[in-house]
């Protein structure tokens, strides 16, 4: 399945008079009368900037539907302020690997995060529901947290909720913000097949702080005058008509000639994959058999039990060239639930023994991450190498050290 061309956004407006007198607790009724309202056995990710405000929906959630029915993914992997299970204030620690794995496998309902799972978690194998606690400072965020659910694999319509005050500065800045994304977003309609597409090219070109200034601009801004001042502040999105750029980047996708760049280009496509699933089926214990280009193997019990989709029996080839048949062996490549699998369950081996008998010269793998984020941002890694070939170190990126060590 793929994911739906376009998701519901759904606003829960708070009235200005309530959030005034009880501030973020409001918020949090608003959000607990909202999952009331949904049927009781769906998932839900609930988003939100700050930890304080994470331990406040965490612990409301698990006062109203069970202790076990929250989990939570942040920066530092730790959360203070939250209420156990005898009523003591305490912290919990938790990996964001562990929190994405048991919410993808079902066994907590509700997972609430930081910016931490903003990227690089995938989340739609259970869950099609969303929900903005408050609002980032970065636009781009916004399109980030829905990707984590709006995404291949995906075969539910994705519903997505706001939670907010559209009496305060910032709503009303957001509002206009959608607004003029939907303009721009229309005007380039037919030039790409997923209306998402434009929506996340559009605010690529975006200036990232650009929601902050404007929100802060807008501070002494009459009421009255605050559509033309936003149209006026908003004309060149940091210095270029946005919808020029957007226009010249499609324009430039059209032209682009592939050939001219091609040693800047990763040189790796889908029979890359192979060798990795042929050692992964291995290590279960599997004998697959490769045969004109198909490989065909039973499936590891441990991997059918991780996802209800994941079928017994596969003939599996990686040629894009090859023609595709209903009854013919399945392409398979990055995003195919069988390759998930595959790779959570590498994932989580502690230990590694490999033999590279052909590894003809010296070679060191650097796993490399920030030694400081801030609370709200995801922590940057990388894979990177260096060979030694001749009296010279050669640099490897993460694609060169695939295809080296396959």
């Amino acid at each position: 399945a793929t994911p739906p061309t376009s998701f519901w956004m759904f606003e829960i407006a708070l009235a200005e008079s309530t959030f005034r007198t009880s501030g973020r607790s409001a918020r949090v009724v608003a959000i607990i009368d909202l999952i009331r309202s949904f049927e009781p056995e769906r998932k839900v990710l609930l988003f939100t900037e700050y930890k304080a405000t994470q331990a406040l929906v965490v612990n409301a959630l698990r006062r109203e539907f069970g202790h076990d029915s929250a989990l939570f993914i942040n920066g530092d992997e730790r959360l203070s302020g939250l209420v156990d299970a005898n009523g003591r204030l305490t912290a919990a620690s938790m990996a964001r690997s562990e929190a994405a794995r048991e919410f993808n496998e079902g066994r907590p309902r509700f997972l609430v995060s930081t910016e931490a799972a903003g990227e690089g978690i995938d989340l739609q194998h259970r869950c099609h529901t969303l929900i903005h606690v408050d609002l980032p400072w970065n636009p781009m965020r916004m399109h980030q947290r829905v990707g984590r659910v709006n995404r291949f694999g995906q075969k539910e319509s994705v519903e997505v909720y706001l939670v907010r005050n559209p009496a305060t500065v910032e709503a009303r800045i957001w509002a206009k913000l959608e607004e003029k994304l939907d303009r721009i977003a229309l005007a380039f309609e037919g030039a790409m097949a997923d209306p998402e597409d434009i929506r996340s090219l559009v605010l690529g070109a975006l200036p990232a702080n650009l929601q902050e200034r404007l929100t802060t601009e807008a501070l002494g801004v009459d009421s009255e005058a605050f559509d033309s001042w936003f149209d006026s502040a908003s004309a060149t999105f940091g210095g270029r008509d946005v919808v020029s750029v957007v226009n010249a980047l499609i324009g430039s996708a059209a032209r682009f000639d592939f050939q001219s760049v091609g040693q800047s280009l990763p040189r790796v496509d889908l029979e890359d994959l192979q060798p990795f699933l042929v050692a992964a089926l291995r290590w279960q214990k599997r004998r697959p058999e490769l045969r004109n280009g198909v490989l065909s193997f039973r499936t590891p019990e441990d991997w059918e039990q991780r996802h209800i989709a994941v079928r017994r029996r596969y003939d599996v080839h990686f040629d894009r060239s090859r023609p595709r048949s209903r009854r013919g062996p399945t392409i398979v490549g990055a995003g195919h639930r069988l390759i998930e699998v595959a790779l959570d369950a590498a994932a989580e081996q502690e230990v590694f023994l490999s033999a590279v008998p052909e590894l003809r010269n010296p070679l060191v793998i650097y796993s490399c991450q920030d030694e400081f984020s801030a609370p709200s941002t995801p922590l940057q890694r990388a894979l990177v190498g260096a060979e030694r070939v001749g009296g010279e170190w050669r640099p490897l990126v993460d694609w060169q050290l695939v295809s080296l060590l396959n």
